[in-house]
């Protein structure tokens, strides 16, 4: 082999090599410094959305406590306590007619039954109306069962048509009340005397006239919210954690209650059961999660310490049959499935126990990735939060595989200009290798010539 032609070998070689291997390492330092920096980005998103979204539910509740101590100072409401307790002390129980009294157990027989059952597997209603006094069972008979409006509605009688003093204080109070329930958004208000007496209730559920000592719900989370309350000072107000409550079907319930002082004495306590809709909508972004930075996977929500949700699932929402068919594949308990199914909502059933949770609850605030409650690998921001005297966990969280889509793409349009670059300067080696070659042979055949010339 010429001598030329083996000097631009091995000088092609010489080149290649370190094309190549400068190419293949600068491709992987690139493409691990992008995936560095797109993980770190999306991660820093997740936070950020997460604490908006912290800030944004405390300041709710703290609003809505505002609000209910504000309203426990309100001349109108302490007259509507004390016109409430005395009116019900009061009430002409004995003079409901016979016919009321059979419509109100055909209500629960025939109205209230058969849409518990709807809602739950195991119906356990029948012991409720034996277990309302005659007070309880003469308001309820006049204010819910004779009461035109379908069930869902009953909070629309403004009174009764006995005008008793019941009835003129609820025909005086009622409207306002309402008006309140409907501009706050509020699913229903009580006024609860110190007796443990349910006086009034906006919504008329079959909680309303009951005691909270010896009546049907003396277990529930109203009665919890009712004796935390009424050891309170005044403006001071406590939270009850979202759990099944019986009048509402074992929908989960929440209560925030204040006492009612005027002056130093204590007329009773006012409660307002939260709707769960001003909750999801404030986590859900109202629906509109890829407006906010979450694209098609991403959402926010918070868990509660027995580790199971206190928002809607953002993947429940969109296709609640896909949702459940997710849960059956990850072999969750049947029980489970059934009440998320019945009840229409994953709130206080379905348990999210992933690290993120995990951590949040021994107090610590991170990030990482992990594999989630759908067995789906995502990014995941975590954080413990306080709401007035409940603890729980708020998580922003996004797949895994979406959050790094730029990856994937910027990797291969990198690896496709560094091979194009290493062709290229491959091309450029072997044509500058050819000259060089072909300098450095030309003087040593000259010199060949001449010497064998002599």
């Amino acid at each position: 082999m010429k001598i030329a032609k083996k000097i631009t070998i091995y000088l092609s070689i010489l080149c290649a090599c370190s094309v190549i291997i400068s190419g293949v390492y600068i491709a992987w330092k690139s493409a691990e410094i992008s995936e560095d920096a797109i993980y770190d980005r999306a991660i820093e998103q997740l936070i950020s959305i997460r604490e908006i979204k912290k800030s944004e539910i405390k300041n709710h509740f703290n609003t809505t406590a505002t609000l209910l101590s504000t309203l426990a100072y309100d001349p109108s409401i302490q007259n509507a306590m004390r016109d409430f307790e005395q009116a019900y002390t009061s009430y002409p129980a004995d003079i409901i007619s016979l016919q009321n009294k059979q419509q109100l157990q055909q209500f629960y027989q025939t109205q209230f039954e058969p849409k518990y059952k709807d809602k739950n597997k195991i119906a356990s209603v029948a012991e409720l109306y034996p277990q309302l006094s005659p007070t309880s069972a003469g308001l309820q008979a006049r204010y819910i069962a004779n009461n035109h409006y379908p069930m869902g509605e009953k909070h629309l009688l403004d009174t009764d048509t006995l005008n008793n003093d019941y009835d003129k204080a609820h025909a005086s109070y009622h409207p306002v009340l309402r008006h309140y329930l409907e501009s706050f958004g509020f699913y229903d208000i009580f006024l609860i005397d110190n007796k443990s007496d349910i006086v009034y209730s906006v919504f008329k559920e079959v909680d309303f006239a009951t005691n909270l000592e010896q009546g049907p719900f003396k277990t529930s989370g109203l009665a919890s919210a009712y004796n935390t309350a009424k050891a309170l000072n005044a403006g001071e107000v406590t939270l009850t954690d979202f759990s099944p409550y019986t009048p509402s079907f074992e929908q989960p319930a929440s209560f925030l209650a204040t006492p009612i002082f005027s002056g130093n004495e204590q007329l009773g306590v006012l409660v307002i059961q939260l709707p769960i809709d001003a909750i999801n909508n404030i986590m859900t972004f109202d629906g509109r999660w890829d407006t906010a930075g979450l694209g098609n996977s991403g959402e926010t929500y918070l868990v509660g310490m027995d580790l199971t949700l206190r928002s809607q699932s953002r993947f429940f929402l969109e296709d609640k049959n896909e949702y459940i068919k997710t849960l059956e594949n990850n072999a969750t308990p049947s029980y489970i499935i059934d009440n998320i199914d019945k009840k229409d909502t994953a709130i206080g059933y379905q348990l999210i126990n992933t690290s993120s949770i995990t951590l949040a609850k021994e107090g610590k605030t991170g990030s990482h990735a992990i594999t989630d409650y759908r067995n789906v690998e995502v990014l995941s921001a975590y954080a413990p939060i306080t709401l007035l005297n409940q603890h729980w966990i708020i998580v922003s969280e996004i797949d895994k595989a979406e959050a790094l889509t730029d990856v994937t793409f910027l990797k291969s349009h990198l690896y496709k200009t560094v091979a194009f670059c290493t062709l290229v300067l491959l091309l450029l080696a072997a044509i500058i290798s050819y000259f060089i070659g072909e300098s450095i042979a030309e003087p040593i055949k000259t010199l060949s010539k001449k010497n064998y010339c002599h």
